[in-house]
């Protein structure tokens, strides 16, 4: 399995094309490209006119085959904001297995000036060429791209598309992508009055979409093509809309990515904390460490955790808060030691970034890069850094000030649902909050309630230590890792760490120890200059302690929230070998309705909480999900009741 992404090769032929070779096609002509997307696309799916016809809280989405340079986004992104009602919100889907890296798109955007807003919003938010689901926000509109094979990716969408762009390189030159397939899922995933437009006139693909369900008609092309085609769905499939508020339980970084992900779909959204502040117990640290969590095999769990730190950068550099986010980089040295070498590189090959995210070093490239003497090599994140926690989750709970109500001091008992609607009480028994959807990132709290009780969750104490900068230590330039994390300063202090000390019960805090405190220094000199620590003592140091919560996998709980009595009784078949979890849809399995669960991230919350956050919210407004199936099936919230039948096989 290839989990790297090829990117596009471009040449430009003599008379000023842009050309794929490994395609033998044109992008666009660069003398009326945006003449000819505008009238194909735009123009022959009535956008302008059905925009306009928006209202607020109206969602329209665009599906895509064949992101390319762009433009068609660019036009599309243009027109919506200048004809979109306010608050009315844009879902772009789009696929490319091929996509153009960002020094080309940048020139290729020279060449349309009159879209150099929407195109430098584009480029500050670029991914890298790295396969999966990206999501990237414009305002009232986002867009995810999809960079891979479509014929594996579309068949994962599960939403509503309004409108259909077929804009890959024609039939005769790209046929993989135009298969009977394409137009399944087309039929799947439109709905009543869903329209599409293609350049191609092909018979073929006429005929494919007239067999999907569409109403086609052959017109005229852009200049010198003949013919073009566009059609309608005619197939009495209603689309649906969500409407309502959230509640969100918790105000660390796993309740803040959600409430921020759903605010930006303009939902209104409850954050209760029962502290007096957001971004308190375990996301209260000082200083957090984003990098990927990646794995020596390809595997959903390197997957997720990839897609993770891509995604939670872009919302870092999106926040635009400097006190926020430091891109210092992570070095993750192997000890000499030959065995963890040889997992590096197996983390290497089986990981989908590119080699300018990360690379291998030896012991001399890495103290280079660290700007201090180091005893060993091992693996290089250059886009990694450090971020502020509780900053980090103030910003995202006011990035969206209309949209969010944060109460803090509000101590969630219970939940109940009525009527389609879930109250939160409290302690007295007085409503706390109301709403159609709600989500629990309540960490350590997460069994708390009856719906819940059958997380197998975990829970670990962890401290850290506040160690002063030296002469020695102020020369750091990037967060060294091994058996621990150790940063350069913030403000004189180096907050590293951190202990792991397995709870045999639920806790809500954990004691700052001078065991702890010795713990750590002991663990951090293993690694580090022993000029580090000179006359630091464990009686001298301050720290923090906190509770981290995982399950047994060590991978997080995200999404909906099962009914496990009921599970129990739909899958008992596993226990007897009369049922394979390959044969459970989790889409029509049992849940909770509106109930949904984020937590259980261990000591990976500010990488992996955000896209969480987003899963939650495309859950709850029927987007596309931003992670692949087996993804979303191996952090499902149900796997351990399935996997509890499966133990009593008899």
């Amino acid at each position: 399995m290839n989990v790297k992404i090829e990117p596009a090769i471009l040449s430009y032929a003599v008379d000023g094309r842009l050309y794929s070779p490994a395609f033998d096609d044109v992008y666009f002509q660069p003398e009326d490209g945006v003449a000819e997307s505008s009238y194909v696309f735009l123009q022959h799916n009535n956008l302008e006119e059905r925009f306009k016809g928006l209202r607020a809280g109206d969602v329209f989405r665009i599906a895509e085959c064949g992101f390319g340079s762009g433009l068609n986004f660019l036009l599309t992104l243009d027109l919506w904001q200048r004809m979109a009602a306010k608050g009315a919100r844009l879902y772009y889907l789009s696929f490319e297995k091929h996509p153009v890296q960002k020094t080309d798109m940048k020139k290729i955007h020279a060449c349309w000036p009159d879209y150099a807003a929407v195109s430098q919003a584009l480029l500050a938010q670029h991914p890298a060429a790295v396969k999966g689901f990206h999501r990237l926000d414009f305002g009232s509109a986002q867009l995810q791209l999809c960079l891979g094979d479509i014929t594996e990716m579309l068949p994962q969408i599960k939403t509503q598309i309004d409108a259909w762009y077929l804009d890959g390189f024609a039939p005769a030159k790209n046929p993989a992508m135009w298969r009977e397939g394409l137009f399944r899922h087309m039929a799947r995933l439109s709905v009543q009055g869903s329209t599409v437009s293609t350049f191609t006139a092909a018979g073929a693909v006429k005929r494919g979409l007239q067999a999907a369900g569409f109403y086609v008609e052959k017109t005229r092309g852009y200049g010198k093509k003949r013919d073009m085609l566009t059609g309608t769905y005619q197939r009495d499939i209603p689309k649906t809309q969500t409407t309502g508020s959230a509640i969100v339980i918790g105000a660390g970084i796993a309740g803040a990515s959600c409430a921020y992900a759903l605010a930006a779909r303009g939902m209104h959204v409850t954050v209760l904390e029962k502290a007096e502040e957001a971004g308190n117990a375990a996301s209260g640290n000082p200083v957090g460490v984003v990098y990927p969590r990646l794995t020596a095999a390809v595997s959903a769990a390197g997957d997720f955790y990839t897609h993770a730190f891509c995604h939670t950068t872009r919302i870092l550099a999106r926040l635009e808060n400097e006190k926020l986010w430091r891109n210092s980089s992570v070095l993750m040295l192997d000890g000499g030691d030959a065995a963890e070498a040889k997992r590096y590189a197996g983390m290497v090959k089986s990981t989908a970034l590119p080699e300018e995210m990360l690379r291998p070093v030896d012991r001399k490239q890495a103290t280079e890069i660290a700007g201090i003497p180091l005893a060993s090599g091992g693996l290089y994140y250059p886009d990694a850094g450090l971020v502020a926690p509780r900053e980090f989750c103030t910003s995202l709970l006011e990035a969206f000030p209309a949209q969010v109500t944060l109460r803090s001091g509000a101590a969630a008992e219970k939940i109940m649902r009525q009527d389609g609607v879930w109250h939160v009480l409290d302690a007295a028994g007085e409503i706390l909050a109301e709403a159609e959807h709600l989500v629990l990132a309540t960490g350590p709290s997460l069994t708390g309630f009856s719906e819940t009780d059958f997380l197998p969750l975990r829970y670990v104490g962890g401290q850290i230590s506040y160690l002063p900068e030296n002469a020695a230590s102020r020369k750091l330039k990037a967060v060294i890792t091994q058996d621990g994390y150790f940063p350069p300063a913030v403000e004189g202090v180096h907050y590293t760490g951190a202990t792991f000390e397995k709870l045999r019960a639920k806790a809500e805090t954990h004691p700052v120890t001078e065991k702890g405190h010795r713990k750590n220094l002991t663990m951090l000199g293993g690694f580090l200059p022993a000029a580090f620590f000179d006359g630091v003592t464990p009686e001298d140091l301050q720290g923090r302690a906190g509770i981290r919560t995982s399950v047994p996998d060590h991978l997080p709980v995200v999404g909906k929230c099962p009914v496990a009595a009921q599970w129990l009784e739909d899958y008992a078949g596993l226990s007897y070998g009369q049922l394979t979890e390959k044969q459970i849809d989790l889409d029509k399995a049992e849940v909770h309705d509106g109930l949904y669960l984020c937590g259980a991230f261990g000591s990976h919350g500010m990488t992996s909480a955000p896209l969480a956050g987003e899963m939650i919210a495309a859950q709850i407004c029927g987007d596309p999900l931003p992670v692949s199936e087996k993804v979303a099936a191996a952090i499902h919230p149900g796997r351990f009741i399935l996997r509890a039948l499966k133990r009593n096989q008899s």
